[in-house]
């Protein structure tokens, strides 16, 4: 039987923890990620942590099941989301497998809403809430993730590799 939370947020196999209860680990990026004022969390955890779970991929839009290979980024929001809509998780098996994200630490930081350098990609990105995460690219130009007020979505940098 599947426990499925609304909102497009985790479902996971009954018996399976959500890996936003169990809490983070070492590296946490903070931010308020969905722009409601409130502080949330985000964090890597390996496929395996997760047993069978669906995950969102902002690169395609889609949903799917959690992929061998690849770990997946939870993002803990805070605020007065429902609770079952706090524990978003995200994968792209394709991106996330890339030699890259299997060092630690992983190339990720954070992009506060608010910075000189959030501007040029605030033009091209104006559905853009709150703060957002920089994930680094095998081919150099980073990748911006970030909350439009309904979702997560992947932005691409106009710079060339």
């Amino acid at each position: 039987m599947l426990a499925g939370i609304l909102g497009g947020s985790v479902i996971l196999s009954a018996g399976a923890a959500s890996p936003c209860l169990v809490g983070p680990p070492a590296a946490v990026y903070a931010g308020d990620f969905n722009g409601d004022g409130r502080p949330d969390r985000a964090w890597f955890v390996p496929f395996q942590a997760l047993g069978r779970a669906w995950v969102d991929d902002p690169w395609t839009g889609f949903r799917h099941e959690v992929k061998a290979g690849a770990p997946v980024l939870v993002m803990a929001l805070g605020g007065q989301l429902p609770r079952e809509a706090r524990c978003r998780l995200i994968q792209n098996p394709r991106f996330f497998s890339t030699p890259i994200w299997a060092e630690e630490p992983r190339p990720v930081r954070v992009l506060a809403g608010r910075a000189v350098e959030a501007a040029g990609w605030r033009l091209r990105y104006r559905r853009w809430q709150g703060d957002a995460l920089l994930l680094a690219t095998e081919a150099g130009p980073e990748i911006l993730l970030f909350w439009d007020g309904r979702r997560f979505r992947i932005g691409r940098s106009r710079e060339v590799p």
